[in-house]
């Protein structure tokens, strides 16, 4: 805990954040290391993608790579496929440095919530709001993840960032950076535009007042309310356009189902408006995203506030232009309180406005105590990095500390979990469905995954195949809802792959399994080959192979 020593020293606060980002990443790093077992479903998705991106600029040139960019992933923003081309061409074309990504995106969000802290507050609440933002169970689970939300979660705290610096100077570059950052944001998901409208509605009706307050010439007020929308607008349109004029329809379709069908249900708490829905909600987000000690500590330093009488202070603490910032931009949340898709990594970029409140209400709280103030601080602080160390390290095996619905600490949190040492066999399954066929040079197979797990699903056995270059295109039968039309696309495929036992099939998807194994096994399409392979959970693999095809 060395680290924090430097929190008593706050000339040296530009030494104490780039220790602190040395140390986050270094954590982030080790842990990805450690980490054998395969991603996900999303980021297995996001990094096959970065790859045939990658494989595109190489084989087709900038022409090639331009014409991926439009219609990489079809429904979705293609930005987070295209980051890891730089460090591919440096590295080497493994998905595992495409992790470098999160890295960047880490050091540029913690210099934004520092340059924020330090500019309402102090050098001092800017290094403890990167500390919370670093130890926050959600955002340095999410660094570990090749999915948007972290690299959204930077590109919106550095858009407010920019925002606020140029509001305060009236720097008009600042608010041109600003739009190409917002470019950049709207090209990695859609909900960036639901993230930073408002804090950008604030920052535009604030110019506009300075505007009328400068020049008493209509037209010159109009003339420069228009350069400054420009300024932002050109910048963000000009880098996002394109492939929204292209995949608009997609895209907003993909947000609704995502958002508001059926297919948010497996993410669902229960009917949206009720109590328990609510409640649980709440509890989860407590829990895995901000933390419960530190939701708790802010209520005890608040409790400490009001019961000395200083509430009178601690409004000017909190000036009304940042408390409506910071409202501003933490009224997403409402959405997502009441909305149909409850998942947890929706809220992160809301979370940087969580350590920018804490950490200035620790500094207010902690102020007048003189020389008790450093050892306290220390104190406060230490907890959520031994937590940190736990959950991702297990530093102290599995042993969890709870207060009814609440965990204080655990092994493991939503996005946030020890690494995994056992590699799965992906690689090895595909081998021996591509020793037991030829393919011309043009030609691949169709393989179907009948098993829809973490672990075990056609995203990482997809990404496993674009990887090794194998002939081999990977569907899943999780998704289809129609039995029969089932039946019919698996008679389709060249092969069959699933898992018997291990951890069991979802109850949300591949709900007709057990007729889709029957079909398999006695149907008279496919014959069994050989595979002594068994997984890590326990399950072992059955490889089929179409007798047709």
């Amino acid at each position: 805990m060395a680290i924090l020593a430097d929190l008593r020293r706050p000339s040296h606060t530009p030494l104490g954040f780039w220790t602190l980002t040395i140390v986050f990443m270094g954590t982030t790093v080790v842990w990805l290391l450690l980490n054998r077992a395969p991603p996900e479903w999303d980021d297995s998705w996001y990094l096959t993608h970065s790859l045939v991106m990658f494989d595109a600029l190489v084989e087709g040139g900038l022409s090639g790579y331009a014409r991926g960019f439009l219609t990489a992933l079809g429904t979705k923003p293609p930005l987070i496929t295209l980051l890891p081309t730089p460090v591919y061409l440096l590295l080497g074309r493994n998905p595992q440095v495409a992790y470098a990504v999160n890295l960047v995106s880490m050091l540029t969000l913690f210099a934004a919530v520092y340059c924020i802290g330090s500019r309402y507050w102090n050098r001092r609440v800017g290094l403890v709001a990167v500390y919370i933002t670093g130890t926050m169970p959600l955002l340095y689970g999410l660094a570990r993840w090749y999915l948007v939300d972290f690299t959204l979660t930077a590109l919106l705290c550095l858009t407010v960032s920019l925002l606020t610096a140029a509001q305060a100077n009236n720097n008009h570059k600042k608010i041109l950076l600003c739009g190409f950052i917002c470019g950049l944001g709207l090209l990695t998901k859609i909900t960036f535009l639901l993230y930073v409208s408002l804090p950008i509605l604030w920052v535009s009706t604030r110019k506009r007042q300075r505007i009328r307050a400068q020049s008493h010439s209509p037209q010159k007020r109009l003339s420069s309310w228009f350069d400054w929308w420009l300024t932002l607008l050109v910048p963000a349109l000009g880098l996002a356009l394109p492939w929204y004029f292209v995949n608009f329809r997609a895209a907003f379709y993909r947000v609704v189902i995502s958002g508001f069908s059926g297919e948010a249900d497996v993410y669902g708490t229960g009917p949206v408006f009720s109590s328990h829905a609510l409640k649980t909600y709440l509890t989860n987000v407590v829990n895995a995203g901000p933390s419960f000690y530190y939701v708790g500590l802010a209520l005890l330093l608040l409790s400490l506030v009001f019961l000395t009488g200083r509430y009178q202070g601690l409004r000017a603490c909190f000036p009304k232009e940042v408390l409506l910032i910071l409202c501003l931009w933490s009224l997403p949340f409402l959405v997502f309180l009441f909305g149909r898709n409850k998942d947890l990594r929706f809220i992160a970029p809301i979370l940087p406005v969580f350590s920018l409140t804490l950490a200035p209400l620790l500094d207010f709280t902690l102020g007048k105590l003189n020389r008790w103030k450093n050892p306290l601080l220390f104190l406060f602080l230490t907890f959520p990095m031994m937590s940190l160390c736990h959950t991702s390290f297990g530093l102290f095996g599995n042993w969890h500390s709870s207060l009814g619905p609440f965990l204080l600490a655990a092994p493991r949190l939503v996005y946030a979990e020890p690494y995994d040492p056992h590699p799965w066999p992906h690689l090895e399954i595909l081998k021996i469905v591509c020793r037991s066929t030829q393919c011309l040079p043009w030609e691949k197979k169709w393989l179907m995954l009948g098993s829809d797990r973490a672990r075990f699903n056609a995203d990482n056995f997809g990404l496993a195949a674009v990887q090794a270059r194998l002939p081999l295109l990977i569907t899943t039968s999780a998704y289809d809802t129609d039995m029969n039309q089932l039946l019919s696309t698996v008679r389709s495929m060249s092969f069959f792959v699933y898992k018997e036992g291990g951890e069991p099939e979802s109850g949300f998807f591949n709900r007709h399994v057990d007729a889709l194994l029957r079909e398999v096994q006695t149907g008279g399409y496919f014959v069994e080959l050989p595979c002594n392979v068994i997984l890590p959970d326990g399950g072992r693999v059955h490889v089929y192979k179409n007798r047709g095809l």
